[in-house]
């Protein structure tokens, strides 16, 4: 099995790109990626399960306790939070999107449990092998003649599905998401007995309008907030999502703004909101506050971006030729000039006044070219 397992990878390995695209995964490689990760899955299943100690267990309630939760939206600078957080021996952070709480809650919500626990497993191991459609891939390194990390992983996956719904499931609707983060902490050797208590670190897009439920389940997470300039979000996600109408780029920018002027207002100390502007520009001094809210220790890795300790590219999908392992200032990686006037007026008249808050300023623009912006872009 693992040999077959071995040219799997191979063969998938061939089509994965060689650079940042924008474009969707051709249908050759998403049929490699699928008949890879069912392979695996099937692998695992014919395994024994992993029998775990009363002290794992404990410290696994314990580790399911302890989340950080980056948010914000899309193409505001999420990513990079992340990478930066990566390496951190005090953290156990996803390489890709959680999205449990915006996606794939509702995908298995009707599942039998079995199906269930068998799409999950299967959609992370994929994302295990190609987080984000660029480098780095094979996030928990190749299979060989001796071993496969991917199976490893899902039969951890398989052996904390009933454990974790026994111990969870009537106090905590997402415990499959920390089936998958039991799992991803389990094949990386981060919950160890006698070892530091670790953090496990989910981002997710626009999960900031899901903080009361977020709270409600794990009454001492973190979150981090990242905000970005209405104006270089809007040109990102145009070019990045050419299809996407801009009024959903702009309620997600409302929502966001608002959420993180009431949770500043606050002063909540459980919430952290950070400018991209500033983990770019002014890193020492945004990490230092970074540190002393998640409580941990101020180390180098945290300038150095990574996915599962491997160097990412640049925190810019304009920026040719691309870096890796570094964070790119604002001034270095120039986005697309691809707003016109009437844009501008859409953002200034739905995001202006909540992002002045933060600092970010846009045109002036008088209340009649507010409301035909609106108008035409059907924004209410």
């Amino acid at each position: 099995m693992l040999a077959t397992i071995i040219q799997q990878e191979q063969d998938l390995s061939a089509l994965l790109p060689s650079y940042r695209t924008n474009n969707s995964p051709s249908k050759a490689l998403q049929n490699a990626t699928n008949t890879w990760a069912t392979t695996v899955y099937n692998a695992a299943k014919q395994l024994s399960p992993i029998e775990f100690t009363e002290l794992q267990i404990v410290q696994a309630l314990q580790f399911c306790q302890c989340p950080i939760f980056i948010c914000g939206v899309h193409r505001s600078g999420t990513t990079l939070m992340r990478d930066l957080l990566d390496a951190h021996p005090a953290l156990s952070v996803l390489p890709s999107e959680g999205t449990y709480i915006t996606n794939i809650e509702r995908k298995i919500q009707h599942l039998k449990d079995q199906d269930a626990m068998a799409f999950m497993c299967i959609e992370w191991l994929k994302r295990l092998a190609n987080p984000i459609n660029q480098p780095p891939y094979w996030i928990l390194g190749n299979t060989s003649l001796e071993k496969s990390p991917y199976v490893d992983f899902t039969n951890a996956f398989i052996s904390w599905w009933p454990l974790v719904q026994q111990y969870l499931q009537a106090t905590n609707t997402m415990w499959p998401h920390l089936v998958l983060q039991l799992a991803y902490a389990h094949v990386l050797q981060q919950i160890l007995p006698n070892s530091k208590p670790v953090c496990w670190v989910d981002k997710t897009p626009t999960q900031e309008q899901h903080l009361t439920r977020l709270w409600q389940f794990f009454p001492n997470a973190k979150v981090l907030h990242v905000l970005r300039h209405p104006a270089a979000i809007l040109a990102s996600r145009k070019q990045m999502e050419p299809n996407t109408p801009l009024r959903v780029f702009v309620k997600d920018m409302q929502h966001s703004f608002r959420i993180a002027t009431e949770q500043t207002a606050l002063q909540n100390p459980r919430y952290l909101c950070v400018r991209y502007e500033d983990l770019c520009s002014h890193v020492d001094v945004t990490i230092a506050q970074i540190v002393s809210f998640l409580e941990i220790e101020n180390l180098t890795s945290l300038t150095i971006p990574t996915v599962a300790g491997k160097p990412t590219q640049a925190n810019s999908s304009f920026l040719q030729p691309q870096v890796t392992g570094k964070i790119v200032a604002n001034n270095v990686a120039k986005q697309p000039n691809n707003l016109s006037a009437s844009h501008y007026q859409l953002l200034a008249a739905t995001v202006g006044k909540l992002g002045f808050g933060f600092n970010y300023h846009l045109p002036e623009t008088n209340p009649l070219q507010k409301f035909w912006a609106k108008l035409r872009y059907e924004v209410w």
